[in-house]
């Protein structure tokens, strides 16, 4: 399995077929959700 570290590595894909085919081989790296996770402003 490869492990996506960077949202540039993710290609644009011509049809959702291609996207499944890359998502079965690859997964993204829970450091990279974890930055996406909003938190709200608590001030």
């Amino acid at each position: 399995m490869n492990i996506i570290t960077h949202w540039s590595q993710i290609p644009a894909f011509e049809n959702e077929k291609a996207e499944a085919e890359f998502w079965q081989q690859h997964e993204l790296d829970s450091r990279l959700m974890q930055n996406c996770v909003h938190e709200p402003d608590s001030r």
